[in-house]
């Protein structure tokens, strides 16, 4: 075995002595204050529950980028009159200072609508003995909509014009 491929083999090794355990009750009240803050429309205090350098994936939009780009994401959807969110863990596992959360969320309107229905995956880092979010990747369970239909083919230019029958 080649010298470089040592420090990966124990990672894997040390990774795979620590088993996974459940940190659905460490997140929930994490998740709780996360829908307090959404539903009061505090972009800041979201922006507050992500890592320095974290990352969220929104669908059909490009990747924001620390907590600066969050907020703008988050601020953004609340102009679009997005106002209750809720969220239900199915799992949650951690190993060491990471843990990944998948779950449901429901995004209502100030009406009480749903607008929104989906899952979501979460990658938490520990940092400084508190879990925040390091990565937050989310998508509807609504059909996407219908896309505008594929422009008209171009004319085939070298098609060969139909014989002059006159001249026969």
């Amino acid at each position: 075995m080649k010298p470089r491929y040592l420090p990966l083999l124990c990672l894997l090794l040390v990774g795979c002595a620590v088993p996974p355990h459940d940190v659905t009750t460490a997140l929930e009240p994490i998740n709780q204050s996360f829908e307090t803050a959404f539903t009061a429309g505090d972009a800041a205090a979201l922006g507050a529950f992500y890592t320095e350098d974290a990352m969220t994936l929104p669908p059909n939009e490009e990747i924001a980028s620390g907590r600066a780009a969050i907020e703008a994401h988050f601020q953004a959807g609340f102009a679009e009159g997005l106002v209750s969110l809720d969220l239900e863990t199915t799992e949650a596992l951690a190993v060491g200072d990471y843990a990944f959360e998948v779950g449901r969320f429901t995004v209502s309107s100030p009406a009480g609508e749903t607008l929104d229905q989906g899952k979501y995956v979460v990658i938490w880092h520990r940092v400084g003995g508190n879990w925040l979010i390091h990565r937050d990747i989310w998508n509807s369970n609504q059909p996407a909509s219908a896309m505008a239909p594929p422009p008209p083919a171009p004319a085939d230019t070298t098609a060969m014009a139909p014989a002059d029958t006159t001249a026969m």
